[in-house]
């Protein structure tokens, strides 16, 4: 036989499925394994590349390029899907996600995208599903986690006051109404949609900051402003 495909073991996707054992460490002869051990070998054969390998005693079938595991046989064959190749499987009843062999197995043991076989007519097509998905596992989860950051760059700052709830204004590091601090490092806040008027030739008596007619607060330094202390630009 072929040499058998390295398991990653730090990988999150490995990690349910290996128990906490190390697959290096933790072996025993492949003739040795359950029945089933032939079966999966004789389906994994037929895909583009050599995916058999050994966790922890078990036969399990591990991407070449990734070193997930996709594929063992626990009674029945497991595999893992993708969301929407599992949804549509199901549908179709050629998955479930538990079974009873003498024993009641359940695929959520190996982890949450884990189905096992119902028609084994569709073994090697489900599991040519499955190689593809720990193909690209790697590069999903990274999008995922880039489109997750992508969201919280994109999330404007507020557009009024989150005490007094009056409109804030472009630039303000304060409330202009009740004088509340709008960042913890005092930073302005920036994209804000204009709510303020034009300019009235006022200014902060302390920062010299532009002020609108009545402000109780400077928008800049955050001190009250009276109408004594307003002084003309």
């Amino acid at each position: 036989m072929s040499t058998e495909v390295p398991i990653d073991p730090a990988h999150p996707a490995n990690r349910q499925v290996l128990g906490g054992c190390n697959p290096i460490e933790t072996k025993r002869p492949r003739e040795e394994f359950n029945p089933g051990t032939e079966w999966l070998d004789e389906v994994g054969s037929k895909l583009p590349q050599e995916c058999r390998g050994n966790a922890c005693g078990r036969a399990v079938l591990v991407h070449p390029s990734t070193g997930i595991i996709f594929a063992l046989c626990d009674q029945t064959l497991a595999f893992r899907l993708s969301q929407k190749a599992r949804e549509e499987a199901l549908a179709k009843n050629d998955v479930v996600l538990e079974t009873y062999i003498g024993t009641t197995v359940r695929a959520r043991k190996f982890g949450h995208d884990w189905v096992l076989l119902a028609n084994s007519n569709k073994d090697l097509e489900l599991l040519r599903l499955a190689y593809d998905y720990a193909g690209n596992l790697a590069e999903i989860e990274a999008e995922m986690i880039r489109s997750k950051e992508g969201t919280k760059e994109s999330v404007l700052p507020p557009t009024v006051c989150p005490s007094c709830q009056e409109p804030l204004r472009p630039g303000a590091s304060f409330c202009f109404h009740c004088g509340t601090r709008l960042s913890d490092d005092g930073s302005a806040l920036s994209s804000l949609t204009e709510t303020s008027g034009p300019s009235t030739g006022y200014q902060c008596f302390y920062c010299k900051a532009p002020l609108q007619l009545r402000d109780p607060f400077c928008g800049t330094c955050g001190r009250r402003t009276l109408s004594s202390q307003w002084r003309s630009q």
